[in-house]
């Protein structure tokens, strides 16, 4: 079994991906904000361990670090490379496991997760 997304990559949080990205970075009150990647005029908090909405009726509720580089690069296959690519010395792979060999598996738990995400929002959402 391929650990999850999250557990490779355990070392990386919002802030640093807004940073490599050379996003704008905007300080609130003490509160880190950067734009939607997809529609500038929401803004995104930045957690410890998330982005979250900062406007009401942004389209994107909140969304963690894979889903806020998909919205960036546009596909789950672009996250994989960029995070393979940029963090490689932060993956924390188990032992046994290369970098090649999680790739594809990462993407289809990306996009299955995202799925079932949407799927149950779908259902649950009073709107």
């Amino acid at each position: 079994m391929h650990p999850a997304a999250e557990q490779i990559l355990r070392a990386v949080d919002p802030y640093r991906v807004a940073s490599d990205l050379k996003l704008p970075l905007e300080n609130k009150d003490g509160l880190l904000f950067t734009k939607d990647p997809q529609d500038p005029q929401y803004d995104f908090q930045i957690s410890r361990r998330e982005f979250i909405a900062a406007n009401y009726g942004n389209p994107t509720p909140g969304c963690n670090i894979f889903g806020f580089l998909k919205l960036h690069l546009g596909s789950y296959e672009k996250v994989v490379d960029y995070v393979l690519d940029s963090y490689h010395n932060l993956i924390q792979a188990p032992g046994g496991l290369s970098i090649d060999s999680i790739r594809a598996p990462l993407i289809d738990s990306l996009t299955e997760a995202r799925q079932q995400f949407e799927e149950r929002s779908h259902i649950t959402s009073p709107w």
